[in-house]
Protein backbone atom coordinates (compact mmCIF):
# COMPACT_ATOMS: atom_id res chain seq x y z
CA UNK A 1 0.00 0.00 0.00
CA UNK A 2 2.42 2.28 0.90
CA UNK A 3 4.48 1.73 -2.38
CA UNK A 4 1.51 2.14 -4.35
CA UNK A 5 1.44 5.91 -2.47
CA UNK A 6 5.06 6.38 -3.35
CA UNK A 7 4.58 5.56 -6.63
CA UNK A 8 2.07 7.84 -7.13
CA UNK A 9 3.88 10.82 -5.85
CA UNK A 10 6.31 10.14 -8.00
CA UNK A 11 4.36 9.97 -10.82
CA UNK A 12 2.58 12.87 -9.93
CA UNK A 13 5.86 14.84 -9.51
CA UNK A 14 7.15 13.77 -12.98
CA UNK A 15 3.92 14.68 -14.37
CA UNK A 16 4.18 18.47 -12.89
CA UNK A 17 7.71 19.26 -13.78
CA UNK A 18 6.86 18.03 -17.97
CA UNK A 19 3.85 20.32 -18.17
CA UNK A 20 6.05 23.31 -16.26
CA UNK A 21 8.74 22.63 -19.08
CA UNK A 22 6.36 22.41 -21.89
CA UNK A 23 5.06 25.73 -21.03
CA UNK A 24 8.12 27.56 -20.28
CA UNK A 25 8.18 29.90 -23.52
CA UNK A 26 10.45 32.92 -24.35
CA UNK A 27 8.53 35.92 -23.63
CA UNK A 28 7.85 37.14 -27.35
CA UNK A 29 3.85 37.34 -27.40
CA UNK A 30 3.78 34.49 -29.45
CA UNK A 31 5.41 35.69 -32.41
CA UNK A 32 8.83 33.74 -32.21
CA UNK A 33 6.32 30.67 -33.97
CA UNK A 34 5.71 33.36 -36.96
CA UNK A 35 6.58 31.10 -40.34
CA UNK A 36 5.48 33.80 -42.61
CA UNK A 37 5.94 38.24 -42.62
CA UNK A 38 4.29 40.27 -45.12
CA UNK A 39 5.38 44.17 -44.94
CA UNK A 40 2.60 46.20 -46.23
CA UNK A 41 2.07 49.61 -46.83
CA UNK A 42 0.25 51.55 -43.10
CA UNK A 43 -1.88 53.71 -45.52
CA UNK A 44 -3.30 50.46 -47.42
CA UNK A 45 -3.19 47.23 -45.08
CA UNK A 46 -3.93 45.64 -48.76
CA UNK A 47 -0.83 46.68 -50.34
CA UNK A 48 2.08 43.57 -50.16
CA UNK A 49 5.57 45.24 -50.24
CA UNK A 50 7.47 42.24 -49.55
CA UNK A 51 6.69 38.87 -48.26
CA UNK A 52 9.30 36.81 -45.76
CA UNK A 53 9.18 33.27 -46.24
CA UNK A 54 12.16 31.54 -45.82
CA UNK A 55 12.54 29.99 -41.93
CA UNK A 56 15.93 31.34 -41.49
CA UNK A 57 15.10 34.95 -42.55
CA UNK A 58 11.71 34.63 -40.42
CA UNK A 59 13.51 33.77 -37.16
CA UNK A 60 16.51 36.35 -37.81
CA UNK A 61 13.36 39.19 -38.45
CA UNK A 62 12.16 37.97 -34.93
CA UNK A 63 15.98 37.92 -33.16
CA UNK A 64 16.85 41.45 -34.53
CA UNK A 65 13.11 42.95 -32.84
CA UNK A 66 14.71 41.86 -29.12
CA UNK A 67 11.28 41.66 -27.73
CA UNK A 68 12.67 41.18 -24.14
CA UNK A 69 13.79 44.29 -24.40
CA UNK A 70 10.82 46.44 -24.93
CA UNK A 71 9.05 48.89 -22.62
CA UNK A 72 6.06 49.83 -22.70
CA UNK A 73 5.80 53.54 -23.96
CA UNK A 74 2.76 56.41 -24.85
CA UNK A 75 2.81 56.68 -28.67
CA UNK A 76 3.20 60.18 -29.01
CA UNK A 77 0.17 61.89 -30.77
CA UNK A 78 2.01 63.32 -33.84
CA UNK A 79 3.49 59.75 -34.81
CA UNK A 80 3.00 59.00 -37.79
CA UNK A 81 2.65 55.16 -39.61
CA UNK A 82 5.69 53.67 -41.21
CA UNK A 83 5.40 49.83 -42.52
CA UNK A 84 3.14 46.81 -41.07
CA UNK A 85 4.20 43.86 -40.77
CA UNK A 86 1.61 40.85 -40.37
CA UNK A 87 2.98 37.96 -39.07
CA UNK A 88 1.33 34.27 -40.01
CA UNK A 89 1.46 31.07 -38.10
CA UNK A 90 0.19 27.44 -39.71
CA UNK A 91 -3.08 26.65 -37.30
CA UNK A 92 -2.14 24.14 -34.42
CA UNK A 93 -2.86 20.79 -35.49
CA UNK A 94 -5.76 19.77 -32.51
CA UNK A 95 -6.94 15.99 -30.96
CA UNK A 96 -8.02 14.60 -33.74
CA UNK A 97 -6.94 15.73 -37.16
CA UNK A 98 -3.10 14.95 -38.23
CA UNK A 99 -0.40 16.28 -39.13
CA UNK A 100 -0.80 15.52 -43.14
CA UNK A 101 -4.28 17.43 -43.26
CA UNK A 102 -4.05 20.55 -44.77
CA UNK A 103 -3.27 23.60 -42.94
CA UNK A 104 -3.68 27.12 -43.78
CA UNK A 105 -1.55 30.13 -42.24
CA UNK A 106 -3.10 32.12 -39.85
CA UNK A 107 -2.23 35.55 -38.99
CA UNK A 108 -0.74 35.62 -35.16
CA UNK A 109 0.12 39.31 -35.15
CA UNK A 110 0.04 43.26 -36.14
CA UNK A 111 3.00 45.03 -35.48
CA UNK A 112 3.24 48.67 -37.58
CA UNK A 113 6.21 50.91 -37.24
CA UNK A 114 6.78 54.73 -37.08
CA UNK A 115 8.51 57.25 -39.27
CA UNK A 116 11.09 58.86 -37.05
CA UNK A 117 10.41 57.54 -33.92
CA UNK A 118 11.24 54.26 -31.79
CA UNK A 119 7.73 52.95 -31.55
CA UNK A 120 6.47 49.85 -32.46
CA UNK A 121 2.53 49.19 -31.98
CA UNK A 122 2.34 45.32 -31.72
CA UNK A 123 -1.43 43.43 -31.66
CA UNK A 124 -1.61 39.64 -30.65
CA UNK A 125 -4.97 37.72 -30.35
CA UNK A 126 -3.78 38.16 -26.44
CA UNK A 127 -1.90 41.68 -26.29
CA UNK A 128 -2.27 45.24 -27.65
CA UNK A 129 0.73 47.39 -26.64
CA UNK A 130 2.01 50.72 -27.91
CA UNK A 131 6.04 49.91 -27.52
Amino acid sequence: MMKKGFMLLIAAIGLSLFLVGCSKEKDDFGIGKAQKIEVVSADNPEVVLHVIENKDEVHGFVEKLKINKWSAEDLPSDATKGAMYKLYQEDTVKLGESKTDEKGLKQIATMITYKDRPFIKLSTKKTNFEL
